[in-house]
Formats: C-alpha cells, structure tokens, sequence
C-alpha cells in the first residue's frame, strides 16, 4: 500500500471521528450562539475534501478512465453516444461532459493532473449542499440544529468518498435536487428549474417529481414545474444534438436505458420485467456479456481495483 492510500484511509477515519463527535455534541440542548457558523462550515468541509484530492493521484479507474475517452472524444468533435470507445461510457444526458471536456483540455494544456482537477466541480457541489443546509435550516430550526448539520454533512466520509475519493459527480444532481426542494414552497418555476438541471445531470432526480408535485397546491403550480422539469433535459439534448450531430434517440437511449455489469441498475431492472409483455423492453438486460465484470483482482500502483 502507498503512503497516498495509507494517509487517504487515515483521513477517512478522522472525518469518521469528527461525524460522530458533532453528531454527539448537538444532542446538547445547551443554547449555541456562532456569529460565522457558515464559514466555519465552509473552512471545514473544503479541508475535507481538498486533502484527498490533493492526496490521491486516482479516482475509480474504470470511471476516471471513462471521463478521458469522452473528454477526448468531445475535443475532437465526436459524438460519445455513437463512437465505438465511448459507447456506455457517458450514460447520462449531455451537460458534465462539458465539464470532463474542460479538465481534459485544461490538463492537456497545463499539464495538470486530469483528476484532481475533474473532481473540483463535485468537490464544490458536495461543499455547497452543507452550506445550503445550513442557512435553509436556520430558517425553519434554532441556529444549533442548522450549525450542527451543516458540519456534519461537512465532515461525512461518504459524500467525501463521493466527490474527492471516487470521483464521481453525484453532488451536483444532488445540489440542484435540494435547491428545488427548498425552492418548491415559494416558487414552482424554480423548483422546476432546479430539477431540470438535476436531471440533466444524472437521470435519479426525477424520482423527486412526483413528492413535488404533491406538494403544490395549484394545477397551475404542478404544470410548472412538470414542464420546465422536462423541458430542461430535452433543451440540453437538442443543443448537443447540434453541436456534434447527434442522433436524440441515441443520446436518449444510452441515458435512460443504461445498465452495466452485475447486479441491478436502478429502474432499468424493473422495465426489464415488463419485456415478456411488451417487447420494446426486451433490448434492457440485467446482464449483458459484452458489459460483463470479471471479479479479478488486480493491484495497480494506487491500490487494488477490480476489472
């Protein structure tokens, strides 16, 4: 094991530790008064996850290694969701490949590392969902509670495994989702924005329309939000669509109907069960050999991974 490993696996203890302290610490009833709670929040959780970016030179390998065969593919002008080497590599609707695009030119350019500069978009999402816990809560509970969960989502070794460990992007869907719950009571047309970036992001936030919906009073409100939900997914498809002459029912497809490997992916598996009734379901397979996952361990320079 490498000292980068050795130190990232220490330092996920330590964000163990500080998660259970906080947690202990806000069961005290005691009246808390932090006149900057936000920026203690902000110094805090940007420390969590800025040390294992720096730390560790990788992300998951497969992943990281999808991010630079689209962020190359992208810079030469060519469709992801149709060419041979990225076909299942970016199976969500075009907008972060933008931002693959950019760390890859920025780390070609520079001579940066491609991941640690890929994972600061994730790494300020997941920063800014404590920071947006923080001051909602200070709206609807006593300053204590929304001081203490804003630090404990900071410090919490999971969404750090997330952003800065692994490098995936869930962060930013999961942002833009917590806007739109917080923005529903006031406004449907923002709340229909928030999710509509949300799920142009990564197809999961739509699973929150429905309890949204619910919860607005008006058929008006409802079709607010139902539309610019929808509408902002399929203006994203249509402007990738022409810049890079794409086919929609590609793009559409390798979004919402991708499953990979072993085990179950989401909803994809529940249309599955749909395929002896209607056979437009029949191309979605739990298991797929071209996709299959050998479980053979193999101990690269950063560590053990699986291929």
């Amino acid at each position: 094991m490498t000292w980068e490993l050795l130190l990232s696996q220490f330092w996920s203890i330590i964000l163990l530790f500080g998660t259970l302290t906080f947690f202990r610490l806000s069961k005290n009833k005691n009246q808390l008064n932090v006149r900057y709670g936000w920026l203690i929040i902000l110094l805090i959780a940007t420390t969590a996850r800025l040390v294992p970016n720096i730390v560790l030179p990788s992300g998951a390998n497969y992943d990281i290694e999808s991010f630079r065969l689209v962020g190359d593919a992208i810079l030469q002008g060519e469709d992801i969701y149709t060419k041979v080497e990225t076909l299942n590599r970016h199976p969500y609707l075009p907008i972060h490949l933008y931002w693959v695009t950019f760390s890859q030119w920025i780390s070609n350019e520079l001579n940066i590392s491609f991941v640690k500069f890929l994972r600061l978009s994730s790494i300020g999402a997941d920063i800014a969902i404590a920071l947006v816990l923080y001051f909602s809560l200070r709206v609807t509970t006593t300053q204590r509670t929304a001081f203490f969960a804003g630090l404990i989502y900071a410090v919490n070794p999971i969404p750090v495994y997330v952003s800065a460990y692994h490098g995936q992007f869930d962060p930013i869907p999961a942002l833009f989702t917590l806007l739109a719950i917080i923005a529903i009571k006031k406004s449907s047309i923002k709340a229909g924005s928030w999710l509509g970036l949300g799920i142009l992001i990564k197809s999961w936030p739509i699973l929150a329309l429905p309890s949204l919906l619910i919860n607005l009073p008006y058929w008006r409100n409802r079709a607010y939000l139902f539309f610019l939900a929808i509408l902002i997914p399929i203006l994203g498809v249509f402007v990738y669509v022409l810049i890079f002459n794409g086919v929609p029912t590609m793009v559409l497809k390798r979004a919402l109907l991708y499953n990979h490997g072993l085990g179950v992916w989401g909803y994809t598996y529940m249309l599955s069960l749909l395929a002896p009734l209607l056979p437009i379901f029949k191309s979605i397979q739990i298991f797929r050999s071209h996709d299959s996952i050998s479980l053979t361990p193999r101990l690269s320079q950063h560590g053990i991974y699986y291929y």
